[in-house]
């Protein structure tokens, strides 16, 4: 999240237009979806 929001600021001091929404990718994580992350997390842990 971080470098995008840098490499979106550098666009706008330089005059160039930026999307005013940006997917990062990151997910809410909620009571009712917390299992479902659990599963996931577990899935790959060691």
């Amino acid at each position: 999240m971080g470098i995008l929001g840098v490499q979106n600021a550098v666009k706008l001091l330089n005059g160039e237009t930026v999307d005013q929404s940006i997917d990062t990718g990151s997910k809410l994580i909620l009571p009712d979806n917390v299992q479902e992350h659990k599963d996931y997390v577990a899935k790959y842990s060691d």
